[in-house]
């Protein structure tokens, strides 16, 4: 009886000991990367609704692993420019304050 108490012990420890590290791994990328050779880009404007852009990101529909960071323009923060991107259709997730717009095309 006291065997498996010191064996589960043992185990709970290793168990607490490794998983620190696994999880305090350091994510190097968030975003795919652009390679200046490809020609393809998005300009646009949001005029509805009249608040600032957080953050806006492109994801070709078809390859949802592939997630694009755009920049956000402007004093009011409502016109957004992704550059370099490969030629394909793209849906774009529109991030605010306080709401999100996805799907659009």
């Amino acid at each position: 009886m006291q065997l498996k108490s010191i064996v589960r012990l043992l185990c709970c420890g290793m168990l607490g000991w490794s998983l620190p590290t696994a999880f305090s791994q350091e994510r190097h990328r968030l975003y795919t990367v652009t390679n200046p050779a490809d020609t393809g880009g998005i300009k646009g404007h949001m005029s509805s609704p009249y608040k600032p852009i957080q953050q806006i990101l492109a994801m070709p529909p078809n390859e949802p692993r592939f997630v694009y960071e755009g920049k956000v323009l402007g004093a009011a923060r409502q016109d957004f420019l992704f550059e370099s991107l490969p030629m394909a259709l793209y849906d774009l997730l529109v991030v605010y304050e306080d709401d999100f717009y996805e799907g659009l095309e």
